[in-house]
């Protein structure tokens, strides 16, 4: 039991068991004199309980002991927990709370006052340490801003470092890719790691298809024999451990593996490969570089094949190769033990072999100077005199110079001709021989022609002497019997008369035509005819021929149907002339075309076979045609169609004195079958005749 009068009852507030046991509580009193809140603690000592202010400012009251922290260290040297504190109270309970048993004020006041005097101490002690502690943190703090300034430089220059390297690792890219050459890049477990451009364009993939492969992925199966060489390696580090077990590498190789581009075409690269080091000496992969060589080797191909057809052509040729040094000296070549005259000629010059034939000797001099011009020769033809006679060879050369112009001397062929030079003296004997033989038969033909000429112009003049000598009779008869059917009264025996004086007048009438016709191709065939060149107007001449004909076709009922599809309607040509062709030819065609018959006349533009302007006559008929064999004669004098002999009559001088006008204007006249029956005749005549031609 406690007394009244020695002790004053606190009570404890906010009581809580502690953790870790039972019999143990803490709590918050006030003491009286203080102001603060102090923190004690409660343990129950057999029944008897009994309280310990505590001094650690952590709240240790909670936990029963101070906190720890993340080290596992105590955070404050204050001691906690009962038995620890200098101030310790009795405790009582009254109907479960709990209550300080707090001595009178003067015993309270010392405790009190001496545990000031600790909390002094205690602060002091802390002042000191808190300055203490502000040097050490004053220290620490200018320490670690020389460190952070420290490392503020080296992270600059580790930022500048790591730039350069941007710029550099940049750099040493756009090189790669500038590269025409493939580059590939090996990391030290054999992968590729980097490629460049011409790299994925040679193999035909990007840059990330290819990063992470193996490096044999580029090989074929043949190349992994040739890098192998028999030796056991790894599965797909056939390439890397090559470079890597010698530190470089240079073999030709296809590079056509799965990576490549498996068109088909073999190509063929030339590989360069070569180990890296890191700083320590330790490898840390590969880079190899590829060089293009397929059209390398296909030319070195190509050159063989052509260096082995040069070589089989020139052992069955038979040209001899020969060369000089720059003094022009023949020098000693592979064919000279199989050819005498190839010996011969080492160790000479070309100025030692002057011709023997005088005529020769400018050609000679021209040659020696083309030499001296370093000019190339081809077939220079020399005759030279052997031990064994004289040979003939044709000579081809070129100048051959070295890469500083300098001149090395010639290189060339040569021919033996001295066959080829017999047979052309032979054959020069011959042609000498015929052309005489020529010279005297062209004089027999000329002297011939000049005989059948003489004899063509005292035909024509025959004839045109006999015309003019039957004009005279025949006009007489005509005269008389026109003038014996006006004097005939009209009685029976005077209509028989005149019926007479007609036939006579027919027959004269159609002897005076052939007589005409007889002079018109006399004096076309002498050149005595002179074409009268004008602007005619085709067209009109066309219609005055038909109007002439208009009585003669009318008695055979036949009409004759005109198309003009000339874009120009005038031609310069002799008219009268013109005329007489279409009156013959249209005359012609009514003779052979059966009554209620039909002729056509079409005139259209066409083309000289010089390419001047012309126009085309075409008339034809539906008579019986004529026959195939007679075709390139019926404009013959005098001839005429075997089909004429069924009553059409005629002289046979129509057609031919047609094609001597049409020859004479620079034309052309030919017959053909029509492919619906009967026949046309085709005039092709120039469209301007700008000198006047003789007939």
């Amino acid at each position: 039991m406690f007394d009244h009068a020695h002790h004053i009852l606190v009570p404890i507030d906010r009581v809580c068991a502690i953790a870790g046991g039972a019999g143990r509580w803490c709590g918050q009193a006030a003491l009286p004199g203080a102001q603060a809140l102090h923190t004690v603690n409660i343990e129950a000592v057999e029944d008897v309980f009994r309280a310990e202010l505590i001094a650690c400012p952590h709240d240790g009251w909670r936990t029963f002991a101070c906190h720890l922290d993340a080290d596992g260290e105590r955070q404050c040297e204050v001691p906690c927990g009962v038995g620890r504190s200098p101030l310790a109270f009795e405790v009582v309970r009254v109907r479960g709370r709990f209550y300080l048993l707090v001595p009178p004020a003067s015993d309270a006041t010392e405790a009190v006052a001496a545990e000031r005097a600790v909390l002094e101490d205690e602060i002091n002690a802390l002042r000191d340490a808190n300055h203490a502690l502000e040097a050490q943190v004053i220290d620490v703090s200018r320490g670690m801003d020389e460190v952070i300034e420290a490392l503020s430089v080296q992270s600059r220059a580790l930022e500048e470092r790591n730039r350069e390297q941007d710029r550099l690792t940049s750099f040493v890219r756009r090189v790669m890719d500038t590269m025409d050459n493939p580059l590939i890049v090996l990391d030290r477990f054999g992968r590729i790691a980097q490629v460049n451009t011409a790299a994925s364009q040679a193999f035909g993939c990007s840059e990330g298809a290819l990063v992470g492969q193996p490096g044999d992925v580029l090989l074929s199966s043949r190349d992994c024999q040739t890098l192998a060489n028999g030796a056991a390696t790894d599965s797909g580090l056939v390439l890397f451990q090559a470079i890597a077990s010698q530190g470089h590498l240079a073999v030709e190789l296809a590079l056509d593996g799965s990576a490549g581009p498996n068109n088909g075409v073999e190509r063929a690269f030339l590989v360069h490969g070569a180990a890296l080091y890191d700083g320590s000496g330790k490898m840390d992969g590969v880079v190899i570089v590829a060089s293009n060589v397929t059209r390398l080797r296909e030319r070195e191909i190509e050159l063989r094949e052509s260096e082995q057809r040069f070589r089989d052509y020139s052992s069955v040729a038979s040209d001899w190769f020969w060369a000089t040094d720059a003094s022009l000296r023949f020098a000693a070549v592979e064919q000279e033990r199989e050819n005498p005259v190839l010996g011969y000629l080492v160790d000479r010059r070309p100025h030692d072999f002057p011709p023997q034939d005088a005529r020769q000797h400018v050609r000679w001099l021209a040659h020696l100077a083309d030499l001296d011009a370093r000019r190339i020769f081809r077939d220079y033809e020399v005759a030279m005199q052997l031990p064994s006679g004289e040979c003939w060879l044709a000579v081809s050369g070129t100048p051959v110079f070295d890469r500083d112009g300098n001149f090395n001397g010639y290189r060339g062929t040569a021919r033996d001709i001295t066959g080829r030079k017999a047979l052309e003296e032979e054959v020069r004997r011959h042609r000498d021989h015929l052309t005489e033989l020529v010279a005297e038969q062209t004089a027999d033909l000329i002297r011939a022609k000049e005989v059948a000429e003489h004899a063509n112009r005292m035909k024509s003049e025959f004839l045109s002497n006999v015309s003019h000598e039957l004009r005279t009779p025949l006009h007489a008869i005509l005269s008389f019997s026109q003038l014996g059917q006006k004097r005939t009264d009209g009685g029976d025996e005077d209509v028989r008369v005149g019926q007479y004086f007609e036939r006579i007048r027919l027959s004269g009438q159609r002897l005076t035509r052939l007589v005409d016709d007889l002079l018109n191709l006399a004096r076309l065939e002498s050149g005595q005819t002179t074409l009268d060149i004008k602007p005619v107007n085709v067209d009109e001449v066309l219609a005055d021929i038909v109007a002439t004909l208009d009585a003669l076709l009318a008695s055979r009922r036949q009409h004759v149907v005109c198309t003009n599809r000339m874009t120009m309607r005038t031609a310069r040509i002799d008219g009268d002339r013109f005329a007489q062709v279409l009156h013959n030819l249209i005359g012609n065609a009514s003779k052979f075309s059966a009554e209620g018959g039909r002729i056509a006349v079409t005139l259209e533009d066409a083309q000289l076979d010089t390419g001047g302007e012309a126009f085309r006559l075409v008339v034809g008929d539906n008579g019986p045609g004529i026959p195939e064999g007679e075709l390139d004669d019926i404009f013959g004098k005098f001839v005429q169609s075997s089909r004429t002999k069924t009553g059409a009559g005629g002289t046979g001088l129509g057609l031919a004195i047609c094609r001597e006008i049409v020859h004479a204007h620079g034309g052309r006249i030919v017959a053909r079958n029509r492919a619906e029956g009967g026949a046309e005749v085709e005039v092709l005549m120039p469209l301007s005749v700008h000198i006047d031609a003789p007939a």
